[in-house]
């Protein structure tokens, strides 16, 4: 803040602008100033004229020059500052003053030097008032035209605050055509545009990160970092004029709490987003403790009184300050150890570090206000940007290779389970292989109606063929009898296994009883026909059938029905072998 004695009794010299540029005028230097008065500009010339009011040097806040006030710690009231501006000749283009910040409401008019009652109101911010009753606050407005009528005119500003800390003009006021000052304008918009749609083009472009990486802590911080810097530019920016018509009082306070919110929130999303980038840095009670204080700076955000907030700035500004050495000192150590990605990190951190400091300095010095942490913290997010490509497509190839390694494990598995249903020796269906396949065909029979048949065939004295030419033999006879069941055109849902011993099992789903009989007596009669040869012997085999048919339903199963089979085949047995027998 400025020393005192800027405050005295002199009275301040014209602005001599002999000739207005394409660039803005800065209207810095010694201003007529009434505190503690919202005079009329008919009396706030009488005043400035016979030398009844002060100087005071804008930019800055009044709080340093106001009386000293034990019931009023935070200096609240109203003040009015004039600025005499006399250009060398009339303007031939319409003149417009850009303003920074003021708080909290204002008027601003225009006055002839010499015509006090040609006063123009030519812009407001709410309705000024000495009485926090009766100020309202409102839109900030920041470009307002100045008639060209006069080369020598007063700027005239009545300036109430109630809520906030520092009240007054704290950042400089200039004057140029009315074109520049709406270029100029245009620029810091296009500007705030830019880093508003980066930072949620951003968020949104990791947010899709994010549903790929739930688990991933960077995927999700990155996004919250880009939408804190989203939020910042957008509060202090003009945009929540445009949106709404009229911004009322509890709207307007309500966003000054908000600025101050994403102040403490970034400070630990940015550490958060650091330790998520390196995990052997990760400090899980650092991050704890960072996020509690967080959440206790935002509810006294929201509880305490604006102006002991605004008051207590510094202590946002430390903790902001805490963080970005936790930070550096993080940073400074992974490049230190050469770990991935540490350079474009180190450089983003060298960024908000600069931004940092220059946001302090702009905030403290009244000469200076050029606000610059929000696009820093952009740069930083770009260099994270490349960091989080980098991991998500490490994690991409990774995953490409799991992706492989399963499929490849899938089919092994399903191998693994066709082995473990399959006869080694035949190549058919195992008795396991026969109670999955077979409860399948059941259940669908079941849903259209339609019975299925089973049916068991048995070869005929086989253990004479073990006992006489040994069990290699046997094996083969068993081998040849499943190349004639093979052999037999079969449905394509039809399936048959190897019960057990020289057993086999024929399941036959939608097929009756003359059905399956049809399809024993080809079997019976090709493995009759047919001659096994085994070394220098040919023997003929033949084999017993047993056949049933159920239509499934709650009083039966597929063991009724395979018992059904195995009874026709013992009845078979009896009755001579080597022929058909039905379960009636």
């Amino acid at each position: 803040m400025l020393p005192l004695q800027v405050f005295a009794e002199i009275a301040p010299h014209p602005f001599q602008i002999d000739q207005l540029s394409k660039e803005p005028q800065l209207l810095n230097g010694l201003w007529t100033f009434i505190p503690n008065s919202l005079a009329y500009p008919s009396e706030f010339i009488e005043l400035a004229e016979t030398q009844k009011a002060k100087s005071i040097h804008i930019p800055s806040t009044w709080n340093d020059y106001w009386p000293v006030n034990p019931n009023n710690p935070h200096r609240h009231g109203a003040g009015v500052f004039g600025v005499l501006i006399e250009l060398d000749q009339k303007a031939t283009e319409p003149l417009a003053v850009h303003l920074g910040s003021i708080e909290e409401a204002y008027r601003v008019w225009w006055i002839p030097s010499d015509q006090s009652e040609q006063a123009q109101l030519i812009g407001y911010s709410g309705w000024p008032s000495k009485q926090a009753a009766f100020q309202k606050l409102g839109k900030k407005g920041r470009n307002f035209t100045v008639p060209n009528l006069s080369k020598k005119f007063w700027l005239v500003f009545q300036v109430s605050k109630h809520h906030l800390h520092s009240g007054g003009i704290n950042t400089p006021v200039t004057i140029a055509y009315s074109d520049v000052i709406t270029q100029q304008h245009t620029q810091k918009v296009f500007q705030k545009s830019v880093v508003i749609g980066a930072a949620l083009f951003m968020a949104l472009h990791y947010l899709v990160f994010l549903i790929y990486q739930r688990r991933d802590n960077f995927s999700l911080m990155l996004p919250l970092c880009c939408l804190v810097v989203a939020a910042r530019s957008y509060l202090v920016s003009d945009y929540l004029d445009f949106i709404f018509i009229d911004i009322n009082e509890p709207l307007a306070l309500f966003r000054f709490r908000l600025e101050y919110i994403t102040i403490v929130i970034a400070a630990s999303a940015f550490l958060h987003l650091f330790f998520s980038s390196y995990p052997e840095f990760r400090n899980r009670p650092l991050i704890i403790c960072s996020w509690v204080t967080t959440g206790i700076l935002v509810a006294a955000i929201l509880l305490f009184p604006l102006d002991v907030i605004s008051a207590n700035v510094w202590l946002f500004q430390a903790w902001l300050f805490l963080h970005c050495i936790a930070f550096a000192y993080c940073v400074t150590q992974a490049v230190t150890q050469k770990l991935p990605n540490s350079i474009p990190t180190f450089l983003g951190a060298l960024f908000i570090f600069c931004g940092m400091i220059n946001d302090i300095l702009a905030y403290n010095l009244s000469s200076y206000n050029v606000y610059l942490l929000e696009y820093t913290l952009l740069a930083f997010l770009l260099f994270q940007s490349q960091v989080g490509a980098s991991r998500f497509s490490a994690a991409l190839r990774a995953s490409q290779i799991l992706s492989r390694e399963n499929t490849q494990l899938t089919k092994e598995t399903l191998k693994a389970k066709f082995l473990e249903q399959q006869d080694h020796l035949t190549g058919m269906f195992n008795r396991k292989g026969l109670n999955v396949q077979l409860d399948k065909s059941w259940k669908h029979c079941a849903a259209i109606g339609e019975p299925i048949a089973a049916i068991i065939m048995d070869a005929d004295n086989f253990k004479s063929i073990n006992d006489r030419f040994g069990h290699m033999a046997g094996d083969e006879a068993l081998v040849f009898l499943a190349s004639a069941i093979r052999g037999h055109p079969f449905r394509t849902e039809d399936f048959f296994a190897r019960f057990g011993g020289e057993e086999f099992v024929i399941i036959l789903p939608r097929s009756n009883l003359t059905g399956a009989n049809q399809v024993a007596e080809n079997l019976r009669s090709r493995i009759e026909s047919a001659v096994f040869e085994y070394g220098e012997e040919s023997l003929q085999l033949t084999s017993s059938f047993g056949i049933a048919s159920l239509v499934p339903d709650k009083s039966n199963s597929p063991e009724i029905l395979l018992s059904n089979a195995d009874r026709a085949l013992y009845l078979a047995k009896q009755n001579g072998r080597n022929r058909v027998e039905s379960y009636i």
